[in-house]
């Protein structure tokens, strides 16, 4: 998820035209005080962090589905093993 975020942000920096460097000074806590947040700024990183949240809704749906395909099997109905000795 971190890739598509990286790959999102650079392409909506680039496309709305600021700078790509500008994702570090954002990230950089001694200069968020001084800096003024773009507005193309503040729309390419909602619109990045937009992807993530897709990503995960996504993810999290198709295990939930794995949860309903897979077999239950109780633990009494398996055969018991005898355990292996380490010698």
């Amino acid at each position: 998820m971190g890739a598509a975020l990286g790959a999102r942000l650079a392409s909506n920096l680039s496309a709305s035209g600021l700078d790509p460097n500008l994702v570090t000074q954002l990230l950089e806590p001694s200069s968020t005080s001084q800096l003024v947040i773009d507005e193309g700024a503040r729309l390419a990183v909602a619109n990045s962090i937009n992807l993530i949240f897709t990503i995960g809704f996504i993810a999290a749906a198709l295990s939930l589905l794995a949860v309903f395909v897979a077999p239950r099997i109780k633990l009494e109905d398996r055969p018991a093993t005898s355990p292996v000795s380490a010698d």
